[in-house]
């Protein structure tokens, strides 16, 4: 059950690079946020590196 069916409601087997759980999307979106709280950091690779993160965490 996920997002994509309306957790079992729809009869539709999404394909399973979309298999992201209600967790991890909630915890993708609440590091973006934190992120966006605190300073950015000055380097721009250090930047670009904590941007990408909370992608990266979310389909781990």
């Amino acid at each position: 059950t996920t997002v994509f069916n309306l957790f079992g409601l729809i009869p539709w087997d999404p394909p399973s690079m979309l298999m992201i759980g209600v967790w991890p999307l909630i915890m993708g979106v609440t590091m973006f946020l934190q992120q966006r709280v605190n300073p950015a950091p000055a380097d721009p690779v250090q930047q670009k590196i904590f941007m990408m993160l909370p992608i990266v965490f979310t389909f781990v």
